[in-house]
């Protein structure tokens, strides 16, 4: 899950002051198209460890709202989406399923089309088996998203495929705490 933190509200849009001026890039920043995603980002406290190991709880993220106006979700991206169960509520997967595919769980392992992936990122894949295989086989504008650490996590196995329209943005960038900087 993940707690948003412009405005209170999930709808809070972050205005830009023309006399501001142009904004100036930070090392490590993208310089083109910067100052669009940083305008169109909106920033994320993570709240319990359901995408360990890539991300933990405290850590601050920031997360490019337009992303899917201008490109779809691929697999391997981190997202932030309206949690389909819980009204209000936030969370942070990984895109794991694409629109079309035949996705299944099998012994830990997930196969798309019946191709198995390669999920580097996955912890405790191997305990997250269930008792029978899970497949979804998904519309034309749905994904599956799960958690990285697959034995805590609830994602797309307790709620379903999710629709583009669910996906608030894509992680770009994990700021805090310092130490744990990283683009996406």
């Amino acid at each position: 899950m993940v707690r948003m933190e412009s405005e209170g509200h999930a709808t809070a849009t972050p205005k830009a002051n023309p006399q501001d001026g142009p904004a100036l890039p930070i090392d490590g920043w993208p310089r083109s198209g910067g100052r669009r995603r940083w305008l169109s980002s909106a920033r994320f406290t993570v709240e319990g460890d359901s995408m360990q190991p890539t991300l933990s709880s405290r850590q601050q993220l920031l997360v490019a709202r337009g992303a899917y106006r201008v490109r779809l979700p691929a697999r391997g991206d981190v997202v932030v989406l309206r949690d389909p169960g819980q009204p209000g509520v936030h969370c942070v997967k990984r895109v794991v399923g694409l629109p079309g595919e035949h996705v299944r769980m099998e012994m830990g392992r997930v196969f798309a089309n019946e191709s198995l992936l390669d999920e580097q990122y996955a912890a405790g894949r191997e305990k997250a088996e269930t008792p029978a295989p899970r497949q979804w086989l998904l519309d034309q504008d749905e994904y599956l998203v799960l958690g990285d650490q697959r034995q805590n996590s609830r994602d797309s196995r307790a709620f379903g495929p999710v629709r583009r329209g669910d996906l608030v943005g894509r992680v770009w960038l994990r700021y805090w705490p310092p130490r744990s900087w990283k683009r996406f």
